[in-house]
């Protein structure tokens, strides 16, 4: 279990932008292959290659198998089975299926921050708007200084245009997460769409170099929520090539519907080997 958490503690570099994927991702898959070594049976650790498969191999027959292994044994783990909604079946399209998983984790560990934000982010996949909005506040409501969930909120707010909404979310994600580019994306943006250009300017200003990891990430972040497809599409070409992550949360939620609807999505579908079960 200690190098399946391990394997889990790279993951979150990659995913927050702390450490390039490309030094991550390969450190996930070692921790995890040590863990399953020791312990062939071991739910984790089938889970953390499963997310390797997904995220960063773009394996999602892989994926699929190490999940159904990691899925197998019951009692099933509440983070495993989170691990298999939020990057399996999420990213592949099946969100009401993810919703009905993320349910029973959050049964299994009602006070988890992160099974709420995740359920919040299924329901709103899944167009459950209100539900998914209200799951995001209750994480809030037990660590308000949690990072994700305002992400979240100001992505929502921002498509349904109400610009002030959005910018208190990105503040608030801002004060708590000012080194991630997704987040400096977002702020950008959402000062831009509230008529603060030159602060965002002093925002966006870091990324310019392209040097911090998942620069290309933010950056694709920032022309999606400014309703630029063609440059948003650019980057987040870039992020796939990077194998950030994080991608997959962007293009294949409700914020990137702009994106899957342009002429861009069919090539950047290919390049993340999605199955047909995307649209």
């Amino acid at each position: 279990l200690a190098h399946s958490g391990l394997s889990v503690s790279y993951l979150m570099q990659a995913l927050f932008n702390i450490l390039p994927a490309h030094d991550a991702m390969p450190r996930v898959r070692l921790s995890a292959q040590r863990a399953r070594d020791l312990d062939a049976s071991l739910p984790e650790a089938h889970t953390m290659l499963g997310v390797v498969a997904a995220l960063y191999d773009y394996d999602w027959r892989e994926a699929g198998r190490r999940f159904e292994v990691a899925m197998s044994r019951e009692p099933v783990p509440p983070a495993v089975r989170s691990a298999f909604a939020l990057f399996y079946l999420m990213y592949t399209g099946r969100f009401d299926a993810a919703v009905s998983e993320l349910e029973l984790a959050l049964s299994g560990d009602p006070l988890s921050v992160e099974h709420r934000y995740q359920l919040g982010v299924a329901l709103l996949a899944a167009g459950r708007t209100e539900d998914g909005t209200s799951r995001l506040h209750s994480a809030l409501e037990i660590d308000d200084a949690f990072m994700p969930p305002y992400v979240v909120l100001g992505f929502m707010h921002t498509r349904q245009r109400r610009f002030r909404d959005a910018l208190a979310d990105a503040e608030r994600a801002y004060a708590i997460g000012s080194w991630d580019p997704v987040v400096v994306g977002l702020l950008a943006a959402a000062l831009i769409n509230t008529g603060d250009e030159a602060r965002a300017q002093q925002i966006l200003a870091p990324l310019e170099d392209g040097s911090a990891p998942g620069t290309s990430l933010g950056l694709g972040v920032f022309y999606l929520l400014r309703d630029d497809v063609e440059r948003a599409a650019d980057f987040m070409t870039r992020a796939i090539d990077e194998r950030y992550p994080g991608i997959l949360f962007f293009l294949n939620g409700p914020s990137g519907a702009a994106v899957r609807a342009s002429a861009r999505w069919p090539a950047l579908k290919e390049m993340l080997h999605l199955p047909e079960t995307v649209a």
